[in-house]
């Protein structure tokens, strides 16, 4: 995926959040792998994800792709391992520059909350009704 590193002027007349665009890396919780997570403008009008371990981190690509497009009115963020079935997390708040998406299934909620600070992606993951998020902090890779 060829990424920009800025949105065209056109994507941020959409709807999208724009201001994911660019790569991103960090720890994966407080003891996981270090990740890379890059955003790019795709075609179709919608933001395109590829989340890999970071060169250094010794672990195997499971080809994890998503993308993040506007159906009726609200974000749908949809990802998954390449060849697996992709999930769908529909958009539950949003503000400047952060974004809520939640997916029931078969009473599992999983719940996400990304929000950038700065040059920092801060995301929380919910797992059905743990009471504390994983957190991951990206820095923008420059």
């Amino acid at each position: 995926m060829a990424l920009a590193t800025a949105a065209p002027a056109h994507a941020q007349q959409t709807g999208l959040p724009v201001w994911l665009v660019g790569t991103w890396c960090g720890e994966l919780g407080a003891v996981g792998p270090r990740l890379c997570d890059s955003w790019a403008v795709g075609e179709g009008g919608t933001l395109q994800n590829r989340l890999r371990p970071a060169e250094d981190s010794g672990v195997a690509d499971d080809g994890s792709t998503g993308e993040i497009a506007i159906e009726q009115g609200r974000l749908v963020m949809r990802g998954g391992v390449d060849g697996a079935v992709k999930f769908d997390f529909r958009e539950v708040s949003r503000g400047p520059q952060e974004v809520v998406f939640e997916n029931r299934m078969d009473g599992l909620v999983l719940k996400f909350r990304i929000v950038r600070v700065g040059d920092d992606l801060i995301e929380d993951i919910w797992i059905k009704d743990r009471p504390e998020p994983q957190r991951t902090v990206y820095h923008l890779k420059k």
